[in-house]
């Protein structure tokens, strides 16, 4: 994701589609990110490139 913006919609994005958040770390000044899981509860991350 190009910034802050882009990856909370991602993340919206994703609950929609029927992910689940397992970890937040969007207030993290290194690397903001999600941790998500899939429907088969297959872990995936997303973060600000």
């Amino acid at each position: 994701m190009p910034d802050a913006a882009a990856l909370t919609a991602a993340r919206d994005r994703a609950l929609e589609l029927g992910a689940t958040q397992l970890h937040d770390r969007f207030d993290d000044p290194e690397e903001p990110l999600y941790v998500l899981a899939d429907p088969d509860g297959h872990p995936f991350c997303i973060f600000v490139a």
